[in-house]
């Protein structure tokens, strides 16, 4: 059974920003619409990285 796919950035947000706040850091805001905002903690919550997937996207 092919289940639909939707992309939560393009699909499911209304808008998005990056901003170099300093040199040590940067600020992500993703503006969502109220219904999806369980969907988005959720996601959220469930992002897991490994240390060479740090490395590899290290600036």
């Amino acid at each position: 059974m092919n289940e639909e796919v939707f992309s939560l950035v393009q699909e499911c947000t209304n808008k998005y920003s990056i901003e170099d706040l300093n040199e040590m850091e940067v600020e992500i805001r993703i503006r969502i619409p109220k219904k999806f905002r369980s969907l988005w903690l959720g996601k959220l919550s469930d992002l897991y990285t490994t240390e060479k997937e740090i490395e590899e996207y290290k600036e």
